[in-house]
């Protein structure tokens, strides 16, 4: 009986060992929830294998760390060099160039005998040297119904009218319209009259023309066409009236659609060549003369330049053309105007003037071709320089200053030589007329009268 007891007792443990759950089945529910994510590696070859127990809830699974790559080399920070600025020139050292003691120029005789024709709106008056009343020659709306060309219609100081070389004659530029302001629906027609000034009687030439030229031999008028093409352009080329032979032809065209035209031209002393302005409006601008003759083709003395270059004019003896640029060497990088020359082939050019910029008017020879007149402004004496009246030697020998009117902050303009070298003609302001003594350096006032006179030599009686 004790023996069966026994055997029962260890029969009954056996079977509650086999009962008893393996170590997996003690993990806590909730770690083997939590990690439920993460299955557990099994192997399907051996089921009586023990599955892997995750890790514990309080140690995370850890993260695999990546390779950290290698830390680029610090490049230290570098401020960037800006370009270095251009240095500026310095402002040149100028001597002041006092008045000009007279007599101004060797020889100078004390009197001249001449008149003065300018043009107040539609009349031409006639002012004598010796500071005489002026007096209404001509009124051309009166006479023709026409309007004296003006600067509205684009017609400079001294291309309203030109004087033939013998004093008789004017060549005037008459419009169809009062005045042009762009834009505008008017199209004014532009014609050339011939006006007697001892006769007073006034005669058309040539039509759709503008800025006459007389030659200095009086047989031929130089004019701009001014003819408005079916294209919309403007034929503005140089033409030729032959006053002897009653004809007109063309000299030197252009390409109208360009926006080219000719302007400022000057003729040769023999009357056999004309220099001239080609300009292509906006853009650039060329010197060239221009033979009367075809056999000859036309030379480009100064190609073309953006640079300002204007005022050419024909020194008396044909030697030399004088004109007036901003190309020039200066020790400033301030644009200046200076008056330069060259021969009639471009073959030898020079530099006149320096830090005087020249301006009020074109530069005007003597009739001896020994000086040039003109109107300047010496930009680096004063802090408000005001336009004077200089002469320079044609060859650049020698400048005088005729005129200081810095304390009267008056602008002089418009040179121009009296007939015999004797007078320098010149405005004040624009509104009152002066003469200067070149023998005794005394200046007065003889009237009034607009930019644009003309010196008329008086016949000796």
């Amino acid at each position: 009986m004790l023996k069966s007891k026994k055997c029962f007792c260890l029969c009954l443990i056996i079977l509650l060992t086999a009962c008893m759950p393996t170590d997996a089945a003690l993990v806590s529910p909730q770690v083997v929830a939590t990690n439920a994510t993460r299955p557990a590696t099994t192997n399907s070859s051996s089921p009586s294998q023990t599955a892997e127990v995750p890790y514990p809830i309080d140690e995370p699974y850890p993260a695999p760390i990546p390779t950290r790559p290698p830390q680029p080399t610090e490049t230290p920070f570098l401020t960037p060099t800006p370009p270095p600025l251009p240095t500026p020139l310095p402002t040149p050292q100028v001597t002041v160039i006092p008045t000009a003691v007279p007599p101004i120029i060797p020889d100078a005789q004390t009197a001249d005998s001449f008149s003065i024709l300018y043009r107040e709106d539609n009349l031409i008056k006639q002012l004598d040297g010796e500071s005489k009343e002026a007096e209404v020659i001509l009124d051309t709306f009166a006479t023709t119904s026409l309007y004296l060309a003006n600067r509205s219609h684009g017609i400079g100081w001294y291309e309203w009218g030109s004087l033939s070389p013998d004093s008789k004659k004017l060549a005037l530029v008459l419009s169809t319209v009062p005045e042009l302001h762009l834009p505008s629906q008017d199209t004014p027609s532009f014609s050339i009259y011939i006006f007697d000034l001892d006769t007073r009687e006034l005669t058309f030439l040539v039509e759709d023309a503008i800025e006459p030229v007389w030659s200095p031999d009086g047989t031929k008028i130089a004019y701009r066409r001014q003819i408005p093409e079916q294209d919309g352009g403007i034929s503005s080329g140089l033409w030729l009236f032959d006053l002897v032979a009653a004809t007109t032809h063309e000299i030197y065209s252009v390409e109208q659609n360009a926006g080219r035209y000719v302007t400022q031209y000057s003729w040769s002393p023999d009357s056999k060549a004309i220099v001239t302005l080609d300009i292509i409006a906006q853009s650039s601008v060329k010197l060239v003369v221009v033979p009367i003759s075809n056999a000859t083709p036309p030379t480009t003395i100064i190609p073309e330049t953006t640079e300002d270059l204007f005022s050419p004019q024909w020194s008396p003896d044909g030697s030399q053309i004088a004109f007036v640029t901003t190309q020039s060497k200066q020790p400033t990088s301030q644009k200046i105007a200076n008056i330069w020359v060259t021969t009639p082939d471009g073959s030898q050019i020079r530099q006149l003037t320096q830090n005087i910029f020249v301006t009020g008017g074109q530069p005007t020879w003597s009739s001896d071709g020994q000086w040039l007149a003109f109107a300047g402004a010496a930009l680096f004496e004063s802090n408000e320089p005001t336009t004077e009246i200089w002469l320079v030697k044609a060859d650049g020998s020698h400048i005088k200053r005729l005129t200081a009117e810095s304390n009267n902050k008056l602008n002089v303009l418009m040179p121009i030589w009296s007939p015999n070298n004797s007078i320098i003609v010149f405005s004040k302001e624009q509104t009152e007329l002066w003469v200067y003594q070149l023998a005794t350096g005394d200046q007065r006032q003889i009237g009034l009268a607009t930019l644009g006179f003309i010196i008329k030599a008086k016949e000796v009686k």
